[in-house]
């Protein structure tokens, strides 16, 4: 069995529009490919961001606007409640760390 990969010319690997939108307490990372009747991906997470979709999910933008964007705390997204509290996890691992480094 023979499998070759193809690539089209006429896709568009552009990036159309980006930036951020401010939403309570932090902002959201975005960017558009394409034109046509838009289509919101949201990636999955916690703390994955969006850029792992472009190369399957590009195709659809011959036809349509893709709007891909970073989840709050996610990639190029901040959220102030988010980042707080994941400071304050990693201060108290550190805190875990250095209490069993001590005790061993």
């Amino acid at each position: 069995m023979l499998l070759i990969g193809c690539s089209s010319n006429d896709q568009p690997s552009q990036i159309r529009e980006s930036g951020y939108v401010n939403v309570e307490r932090g902002r959201l990372f975005y960017e558009k490919f394409g034109s046509g009747e838009p289509i919101i991906i949201i990636h999955g997470g916690p703390g994955l961001d969006h850029s792992y979709l472009l190369p399957q999910m590009l195709e659809l933008a011959k036809d349509h606007e893709l709007i891909f964007y970073d989840q709050r705390g996610s990639g190029k997204s901040f959220d102030a409640e988010i980042s707080s509290a994941y400071n304050r996890l990693c201060q108290s691992n550190n805190a875990r760390f250095h209490v069993v480094t001590w005790e061993s």
